[in-house]
């Protein structure tokens, strides 16, 4: 069993490296880095219906999978690896306007927040409709800077 497991891993893992070439097609800083004023609201609907569709077509491609494969294990780590794929594009796309509103340059390693996945998605279990549980971790005090 624990071959299986192992083999699933490292096929959820090419998985998911196909899905962050694809991301980028929510990227949305090319669309609004040459505006001096973003409408966050305009912004983060824009990334929202971008995630929308990206997510509505892979999880298409991961139901039929699952139709025609015995293996859940494996359905249940792509799921994941969509689901973990679309927070962290989401968590950069927050700090990309976040930078550019506050004329900061901060990283995905160097902002003073973590995210951490709880449940089914914290223990790789995502099931086709299961809400994303997460945990947003953070530095108790930010100096000026």
């Amino acid at each position: 069993m624990n071959e299986l497991y192992s083999a699933n891993r490292n096929i959820s893992e090419s998985y998911r490296n196909k899905l962050q070439k694809k991301i980028s097609t929510l990227d949305q800083s090319k669309v609004f880095s040459d505006q001096t004023e973003i409408n966050p609201q305009t912004y983060y609907l824009d990334f929202k219906n971008r995630a929308l569709d990206f997510v509505s077509k892979e999880t298409e491609i991961l139901k039929k999978e699952c139709l025609n494969s015995d293996n859940s294990h494996l359905i249940l780590l792509n799921q994941t690896a969509l689901v973990d794929t679309i927070v962290q594009a989401a968590f950069c796309s927050a700090l990309w306007i976040f930078n550019k509103q506050n004329k900061h340059e901060l990283t995905p390693e160097t902002v003073p927040i973590a995210l951490l996945g709880c449940g089914g998605y914290g223990r790789e279990e995502m099931y086709f409709r299961s809400n994303v549980d997460v945990q947003i971790v953070f530095q108790d005090s930010l100096d000026d800077e």
